[in-house]
């Protein structure tokens, strides 16, 4: 393994000086890509003309170019979510190993990116997305295991379905089960947990359970966990996120809470989200 070089690429993806969020998205997300190749398990890999012959397949059934490899990690070519996946795939990393990281990246970013991004196709299920979406509520509102893939489709289909109709109680279970297990969960199993509740504190019709399930579990000082969960709220345009994080500047229930508060006002501040006035 030694003797394989694994140097840096000849064309290194470099942040842009001056350039937008889209930009450095892209920067980053290319480096991404290319430091898990060079830096995988299969020393095979290193090679980008091996890595493009076996792309074909699993998530992208489509054959790709080395020169379409080095393009995408140079950053000089947006990359499909669905190639990502067969990174994953190929480098035998965990489900949302990286989707889940280039998720996050894009939302603080380049915003706009994240709300165009369009549906996500499941991983390997054969059912219509009505069918899909039936079944995930329904495991998501019980108290069925759920992996973080499974939360990451799910989600995937409610945020491709801006107009779902769910009954509060449907949302309010969604909701505060997801938090409960992004709050316990650590590493890999955090990141597309974390990610998923992003997405609903922005959906039309899961914003107002996201906000409350928050807002309810930084007011309990019997809670262990308080920065994650109010700083969480600064994804959220919804007036009753900011009335919580307002909430928490005002009368916090304890110092991470309010540190949370103080974490959350950095962005909404940033994206000149205007704070509710008092009544």
């Amino acid at each position: 393994m030694g003797q394989i070089g694994r140097g840096r690429p000849r064309r290194p993806a470099q942040e842009p000086s001056g350039g937008g969020g889209a930009e450095r998205l892209s920067s980053r997300v290319a480096w991404l890509l290319r430091v898990s190749r060079l830096y995988g398990a299969d020393p095979a890999w290193v090679s980008a003309g091996t890595f493009s012959a076996a792309f074909a397949g699993g998530a992208h059934p489509e054959a790709v170019s080395e020169s379409k490899i080095s393009r995408w990690e140079t950053g000089r070519t947006q990359v499909p979510r669905r190639a990502v996946r067969r990174y994953e795939e190929l480098l035998t990393l965990p489900a949302c190993t990286l989707t889940s990281t280039v998720d996050l990246i894009t939302r603080y970013l380049s915003p706009v990116a994240a709300a165009g991004a369009g549906p996500r196709a499941p991983r390997g299920l054969a059912e219509e997305p009505g069918d899909r979406l039936e079944a995930f509520v329904d495991q998501a509102s019980s108290s069925a295991p759920m992996s973080a893939a499974q939360w990451d489709d799910g989600v995937g289909l409610i945020t491709a379905a801006p107009g779902l109709r769910l009954r509060r109680r449907e949302w309010d279970g969604v909701c505060s089960r997801l938090l409960v297990e992004t709050v316990a969960a650590d590493g890999e199993a955090w990141k597309p947990r974390f990610e998923a509740f992003s997405r609903l504190l922005l959906h039309r019709g899961a914003q107002p359970s996201a906000a409350a399930a928050c807002a309810d579990w930084a007011r309990c000082r019997e809670n262990q966990v308080f920065v994650e969960t109010v700083a969480l709220l600064d994804g959220s345009r919804h007036p009753d996120a900011a009335a919580a994080v307002v909430g928490q500047l005002i009368a916090p229930t304890n110092d991470d809470a309010f540190a949370g508060a103080l974490l959350a006002c950095v962005r909404k501040v940033a994206e000149g989200e205007s704070a509710p006035t008092a009544a």
